[in-house]
C-alpha cells in the first residue's frame, strides 16, 4: 500500500485506526485510572483488532480524513523491547 492510498483509508470501512501519537503515546494504558481510558493505548488496539479478526493501527498520521502525516516518536529506540512485551504475557 502506498502512502497516498493509506491517506485515503477510512477507519469504519477499512478496519484501520489513525492516531497522531506525536509524543508520549500510551503503550499499555497503565497511567490511566478509568477502564475506558486504559483501552486507548497501543496494546488496547492490538487486543481490539485481534477480537475483530484484524486491522491496522497507524501512528503518526492525523485522525481526520484525508490523513496527513504528522510523525511520531512512539517506540523511538525501544521497538525491539516493545515488540517483545507485546508477545509476552
Amino acid at each position: 500500500m502506498t502512502l497516498a492510498e493509506l491517506k485515503q483509508q477510512k477507519e469504519s470501512e477499512d478496519k484501520v485506526e489513525f492516531k497522531a501519537a506525536e509524543h508520549n503515546y500510551s503503550y499499555a494504558g497503565s497511567e490511566h485510572r478509568a477502564q475506558e481510558d486504559r483501552r486507548k493505548c497501543f496494546l488496547g488496539y492490538v487486543v481490539a483488532f485481534a477480537n475483530e479478526c484484524g486491522g491496522r493501527l497507524v501512528l503518526g498520521m492525523a485522525d481526520e480524513h484525508p490523513h496527513d502525516v504528522i510523525g511520531t516518536d512512539f517506540g523511538l529506540g525501544e521497538v525491539g523491547a516493545l515488540e517483545d512485551e507485546t508477545y509476552s504475557g
